[in-house]
């Protein structure tokens, strides 16, 4: 079993079976061809990308709209992340941790380099969350994203093979 406790490690596992996910699917659906010289080179790009993106968190006072929020149990924590994309131009994501209460604890977003895949960046969003709560060590969090994308590839998906 591994046991994954640094995050540029569990960064470089996000990354590595995204990666093979994603080209396996390529293969399959798109009948595309990759080598390992090429997979390696994908991987080392969005993994030099990904730590190079480092930004500390941003302290919020107060909230200033009414947040949809169901409730965790009292020493709990919400995660929201999201990202998105505009093809051809830069990516953005944006990461708040919310209390049981729903006040903000902390918040932080940064714009990315081009990535023209909204289903990409709202995984490495996902996994860059994981990694921002593990340094900071809080262990009992609830991760909330907008997964339309996600719920429309499996959609999508479930007309052909069951790739997700």
């Amino acid at each position: 079993m591994l046991i994954i406790h640094q995050p540029p490690l569990f960064m470089a596992v996000v990354v590595i079976l995204w990666r093979i996910w994603h080209s396996r699917n390529r293969v399959v659906f798109e009948g595309k061809q990759f080598g390992f010289a090429a997979l390696m080179r994908q991987f080392t790009q969005q993994y030099q990308e990904w730590t190079n993106l480092s930004v500390d968190g941003v302290q919020h006072q107060g909230c200033p709209q009414a947040l949809d929020l169901i409730p965790g149990s009292h020493n709990s924590l919400i995660c929201r992340c999201d990202g998105t994309t505009k093809l051809g131009s830069h990516s953005a994501r944006g990461i708040v941790l919310l209390n049981h209460e729903g006040e903000i604890l902390l918040a932080r977003g940064l714009q990315l380099a081009i990535i023209d895949d909204r289903l990409v960046v709202k995984l490495l969003v996902l996994g860059e969350s994981m990694i921002w709560c593990l340094e900071h060590e809080f262990a009992k969090t609830i991760f909330e994203g907008d997964v339309k994308i996600v719920i429309g590839k499996i959609i999508q998906a479930e007309t052909r093979d069951n790739w997700i």
